[in-house]
C-alpha cells in the first residue's frame, strides 16, 4: 500500500515541527512493511478543460497513491488552500480526513457551531466583530475571567484571558480597530479545572489514547507545544463516548478532542484534525500504529 501524507503548511510561521510529525507518519506506514510519502499542497497545480481536471505535482501528472491522509498545518485560507484535496476526493482516492472534516475543524468559531447545534456541551460563547458587541457578549457570559481567541488558531496560540470587563474592552479594541489580522473574536466563559485539561486521540470512531494535561506555572493554557505536562488518563465511558461523538460530528477519522472536565460535567473545548504525537511518549500507545492499522481497513478490507 502506497500512502501519501498531503501537508498544508502555514504561511504564517515555522512549518518544521509539523514536516516532523509528518515524517513519523511515514515512518510508521514503513514500519508496517508499506510505502509512504509527503506531498506539499503548494505544490500542486490543476488544468481544466472539456475532458476533465488534471492534476500535476511538481510539473509531473500526479502519480495517485493508495490512500491520501490530510495534515493541516495552514490557518488562513482553509477553504482555497484545501482545493486539492478537494480534487483528490474528486479522483475517489480514499482518505483520512476529508475536505469538510479539514475546513470546518481549522475554525474555532465553526467548531462550536457544529457542536452546539448537534446539542454536545460547548463553553458558554458569543462571537463578536465589532467593540459595540461587546456587552451583549459580556452579559450572555456573566462572568470574569473570560478567555478570548482568534477564529482560526491551535496549539493555545490566539488565545488570551482577561480579568475585566475594562481590559477586556480595550483589548478587544486593540484587536478589532487596528485591524490585527483579525476580523471576528470569541469570547468564551473561563471554566476553572485547576488549569488542567483531557486530550483523547480518536482514530477510526475509537479512543485509542488518552491524557491529562497540565498548564506551566503562571499560565492556564495546558498546550504541550507551550509547556505544559502531560501524563496518562483513566477517563470514565461517557468522556470517551463524547469525544467520539465529537469526532463524529466532524467527519474525522483521526482527531485529537480536547475535553475540561467542570463541575457541571465534561465540556468539549477544542476538536483538531492534526493532533500531535507527543501522546505517544506519555502514554506508551501507539498512535500512529493505530493509523496504519485503520488505513489498511480503508484500502486492504474486502
Amino acid at each position: 500500500m502506497k500512502v501519501g501524507i498531503l501537508f498544508f503548511p502555514s504561511k504564517r510561521r515555522c512549518n518544521q515541527h509539523s514536516i516532523e510529525e509528518a515524517e513519523h507518519l511515514v515512518s510508521a506506514f514503513e514500519r508496517f512493511g508499506h510505502q509512504g510519502e509527503i506531498y506539499f499542497s503548494d505544490n500542486f497545480s490543476f488544468t481544466f478543460d472539456h475532458k476533465g481536471t488534471g492534476l500535476w505535482y511538481e510539473d509531473s501528472e500526479f502519480q495517485q497513491p493508495d490512500l491520501i491522509i490530510s495534515w493541516v498545518e495552514m490557518l488562513t485560507a482553509v477553504a482555497e488552500r484545501s482545493s486539492v484535496l478537494q480534487q483528490v476526493e474528486l479522483l475517489n482516492i480514499p482518505t483520512i480526513n476529508n475536505t469538510d472534516a479539514v475546513v470546518w475543524a481549522r475554525s474555532n468559531l465553526q467548531t462550536i457551531q457544529m457542536l452546539s447545534a448537534k446539542g454536545l456541551p460547548v463553553i458558554k460563547t458569543a462571537m463578536v466583530h465589532e467593540v459595540d458587541q461587546l456587552d451583549l457578549a459580556v452579559k450572555h457570559i456573566d462572568s470574569f475571567p473570560v478567555v478570548v481567541k482568534a477564529i482560526c488558531g491551535s496549539e493555545g496560540k490566539g488565545v488570551a484571558i482577561f480579568e475585566s470587563y475594562r481590559s477586556l474592552k480595550s483589548g478587544i479594541e486593540l484587536m478589532l480597530n487596528q485591524k490585527i489580522s483579525i476580523d471576528e473574536i470569541l469570547i468564551q466563559e473561563f471554566v476553572d479545572t485547576g488549569n488542567k485539561d483531557y486530550r483523547l486521540f480518536v482514530v477510526g470512531g475509537a479512543v485509542v489514547a488518552q491524557m491529562e494535561r497540565s498548564a506551566p506555572k503562571g499560565d492556564f493554557r495546558a498546550n504541550l507545544s507551550g509547556g505544559g505536562s502531560g501524563q496518562p488518563a483513566d477517563l470514565p465511558s461517557e468522556v470517551l463516548e463524547l469525544a467520539v461523538k465529537a469526532a463524529e460530528v466532524f467527519k474525522l477519522d483521526v482527531a485529537g478532542i480536547d475535553i475540561l472536565l467542570s463541575d457541571a460535567g465534561p465540556v468539549i473545548c477544542e476538536v483538531n484534525s492534526r493532533p500531535g504525537y507527543k501522546i505517544e511518549k506519555i502514554t506508551g500507545v501507539d498512535v500512529t500504529g493505530a493509523i496504519v492499522k485503520y488505513a489498511e481497513t480503508l484500502v486492504l478490507s474486502p
